[in-house]
């Protein structure tokens, strides 16, 4: 690391519970020592059980929240999430594009809440193929978003989301990482990993039974674009799931909702 307290840049929407979004960032950064840098794409009332209003922000707003990071704050890493228009997806081009320095990007390209209501606008997807791929590291979709990316269906098999992982490479990613959390594996969850120069690399681990996993996607994509800082691709992606892992065991512990609750970002400080 550096000297200084690392920095992560995170552009994301909302969520007033918690449990999603930029302010799952803001834990996952502040939790692995870093200092959480923010830039707010979006306001969205949402909950475990729906969301009920959003409200996209205005391109001119997105530049400056980012204009203001940049010319005060050092920026070591950026981990990208809902883009909700494509207003928005042309501001963080603009930005990316004048970035002096080269720093890890990692995008999580939501375009859906986990109660599958959509929170991007239809043309969003091709967008960010098209002005946010060029200068991103790593992106993080599950099966569904590489679907939409894709416009295919949704992988159901292993050999299926090397195809899948290969055709995002291809229109521009250098390394992808298609989490198959929903693939219909018994008992494990397979996440798989591209690297730029080809290499196909299978990350398992045992399926966790818990009724509380709202905020895994956001926590994962923060969690490597901290580890990016300053470690090499496979190593970040082995730190970032073993993080992710500790969130989920410990989640119920928060004991704040029945079900479709937060992960626990600061298990470590729990007695």
């Amino acid at each position: 690391m550096t000297e200084r307290s690392p920095t992560v840049l995170a552009i994301a929407g909302t969520d007033p519970t918690g449990s999603a979004g930029i302010m799952v960032d803001v834990k996952t950064i502040s939790a692995l020592g870093g200092y959480a840098l923010t830039a707010v794409t979006a306001v969205i009332a949402q909950n475990s059980q729906r969301v009920s209003e959003r409200l996209p922000v205005s391109a001119e707003m997105i530049a400056a929240q980012l204009e203001a990071v940049r010319e005060a704050m050092p920026i070591d890493a950026i981990k990208i999430g809902l883009l909700p228009s494509g207003e928005s997806v042309q501001a963080v081009s603009a930005f990316l594009a004048q970035m002096k320095q080269s720093v890890p990007i990692v995008l999580d390209p939501v375009l859906q809440a986990s109660t599958l209501q959509n929170l991007a606008d239809g043309s969003v997807s091709c967008m960010m193929k098209e002005q946010i791929f060029p200068y991103v590291r790593l992106v993080t979709p599950n099966l569904s978003e590489a679907a939409q990316l894709l416009k295919n269906v949704v992988a159901r098999t292993r050999d299926e989301m090397v195809w899948q992982a290969q055709a995002l490479q291809k229109l521009g990613i250098t390394n992808v990482l298609l989490k198959g959390g929903h693939l219909s594996v018994e008992n494990v969850s397979s996440d798989l990993l591209l690297t730029e120069d080809g290499t196909v690399r299978w990350y398992e681990a045992e399926r966790i039974v818990t009724s509380h996993g709202r905020g895994t996607g956001c926590t994962l994509a923060s969690a490597l674009a901290f580890f990016l800082i300053d470690r090499a691709m496979q190593d970040a992606v082995e730190l970032a799931k073993s993080y992710v892992t500790r969130t989920l065991r410990t989640a119920d512990r928060l004991q704040l909702v029945a079900e479709r609750g937060p992960l626990n970002h600061f298990n470590h400080l729990m007695r």
